[in-house]
């Protein structure tokens, strides 16, 4: 029914290594999505692994090789790979509108994932024989690389290495570009390892779900009921209206309290009488008192802070009385002359039995004297 079955083994050299699972009949061929012609994806697939090491460009036998496998695979896969669209195709406006008209995929491979010091790529899975293929390069490289006096490179780093090699040697073939539609895009290690966090998601899920009978959603044996009738009027209810009770009003009942207002302090003013003069030489000026009334105790404002010395000035305040000091020897409060200091000693004229000129030159012998500065 699928005509004759494609043998992988006339298209590879006896040095390269091929699945057994590849050379498979046609109609055990499925994916695990139960699509027919994974077998050659797979033969496709482990031949470009076997270039993820070649330096050069593709030689002639390669390129038609590639083209051989390429014609073998059924029409599902050699449909144009449709990379998922991540902007917005209703933009309008002048912001929203894209600023240049490419084709679609370029826009989707410009804005997908991008991974720490990498370019724009896809994921794996955008076409069978790519995700094959990285299924394939995750079986080459199983672990990272540590090889003494040598950098180190992680598992996904050489897969991610192999598969661009590989981009690189299709890509840089004509023969291959002309002869098919093969589609290779980039891809990077943020999206190989989102895919594989993926695929390992799916595949303990199902192995958590085999052998679970899930139940099923109970089915009717009738149809669904018919809907009631909609009434022409509505009936209205026989509840008696409901009575609000409103507040009393209290309009104008309300106490204002008395607010006492504070008269300013207005101290005499002396205000001039100008006549008007009939010549230059006019008589002299008069004045007039205005005295206003003192005010009562109850209306004097309180002194402020920063009106201290205005309320002194003014009589307002009381001045503050200073302390007198008394001589601790008579008791009597301690002012000149009979009470006076040297060098921080006092003197006492009323209890002491030498005048104030002889106790100071006692203590100048004594060495109680204000040092003078040398003359320089």
């Amino acid at each position: 029914m699928f005509g004759n079955v494609f043998n992988p083994a006339l298209l590879y050299p006896k040095s390269s290594t091929v699945d057994n699972s590849c050379s498979r009949k046609l109609f055990n061929d499925l994916d695990p999505d139960n699509v027919p012609g994974y077998s050659h994806v797979c033969n496709l697939a482990s031949f470009l692994v076997t270039l993820r090491e070649q330096a050069t460009g593709l030689s002639t036998n390669q390129a038609l090789n590639v083209i051989r496998l390429w014609d073998s695979l059924s029409d599902f896969d050699k449909t144009r790979t449709r990379f998922p669209q991540r902007f917005s195709s209703a933009g309008s406006g002048r912001f929203k509108s894209p600023k240049k008209n490419v084709a679609l995929g370029v826009t989707s491979i410009e804005r997908a994932v991008l991974g720490p010091n990498s370019t724009r790529a896809n994921w794996p899975d955008c076409n069978r024989y790519v995700e094959a293929t990285v299924e394939k390069l995750l079986l080459c490289y199983p672990s990272d690389r540590r090889i003494k006096n040598a950098p180190f490179m992680s598992r996904w780093t050489l897969i991610k290495e192999g598969y661009s090699r590989i981009q690189f040697l299709i890509t840089s073939s004509r023969r291959v570009l002309d002869s098919t539609d093969i589609q290779l895009p980039s891809l990077n290690q943020k999206t190989i390892q989102q895919w594989y966090n993926k695929k390992g998601k799916e595949r303990d899920l199902k192995i958590l779900m085999q052998g679970i009978a899930l139940p099923s959603a109970s089915m009717t044996g009738q149809g669904a009921p018919a809907p009631k009738p909609k009434p022409v009027s509505l009936q209205s209810g026989q509840t008696p209206p409901f009575q609000f009770q409103c507040p009393p009003d209290t309009a104008g009942m309300a106490k204002l309290k008395k607010r006492i207002v504070k008269a300013p302090l207005t101290p005499a003013l002396l205000r001039p009488i100008l006549p008007m003069p009939s010549s230059p030489a006019s008589a002299p000026v008069q004045f007039q008192v205005i005295v206003t009334p003192p005010l009562p105790t109850s209306m004097v404002p309180t002194v402020q802070p920063g009106q201290k010395r205005k309320a002194v000035d003014a009589g307002m305040a009381k001045k503050r009385k200073t302390a007198t000091v008394k001589c601790p020897k008579c008791g009597e409060e301690r002012t000149p002359p009979t009470h006076q200091q040297y060098m921080g000693f006092r003197y006492c004229g009323k209890t002491g039995t030498s005048s104030f000129d002889e106790w100071r030159a006692s203590l100048k012998e004594k060495g109680v004297a204000r040092k003078k500065k040398d003359p320089q």
